[in-house]
């Protein structure tokens, strides 16, 4: 992906993310036209120019994240909008840096997990918390800064 291309990825998925983030804070839900977006992303991408092997490599890895939610969904340890909006993001994802998208969902989680319980302790009533950090704030939150680095650092 050129440089060009990365940063239109940066700026089309923040919006995108920036809602998840609130809708699964707000309502424990993640809309579909949200995961949507993800895809039509990705969509444009391929249309504007993503390289064949770099488009069925993508497909691969959003499949086998697919399988991995849908599990995970099965055995009720994950929601339904998470996988969808995981599978969404995966489209996004160059293959080889999939590994550290990983690293990055799993310091990024640890990381909201503390800053959300104390938001939660500190808040003034009359604010409604789910009782647990939603995902899709880790999903969100790894989609913008991967975007992000991918943008401004790597290209």
């Amino acid at each position: 992906m050129t440089a060009e291309f990365a940063l239109i990825t940066f700026v089309v998925a923040t919006p995108i993310a920036i809602a998840m983030i609130y809708f699964d804070v707000t309502t424990m839900t993640i809309p579909n036209w949200l995961t949507g977006g993800a895809f039509a992303l990705f969509a444009a991408l391929v249309y504007f120019g993503l390289g064949l092997d770099d488009f069925l490599q993508r497909l691969l890895g959003a499949g086998i994240v697919f399988a991995a939610t849908f599990l995970f969904f099965a055995l009720n340890k994950m929601g339904g909008g998470d996988a969808k909006a995981a599978t969404g993001m995966a489209l996004l994802v160059a293959p080889w840096d999939a590994g550290f998208v990983l690293i990055l969902l799993a310091v990024l989680g640890l990381l909201l997990m503390g800053g959300y319980a104390l938001a939660r302790r500190a808040s003034p009533g009359g604010i409604t918390w789910a009782t647990q950090l939603p995902y899709g704030v880790t999903l969100g939150a790894a989609l913008i800064v991967y975007t992000a680095l991918v943008a401004f650092l790597i290209n």
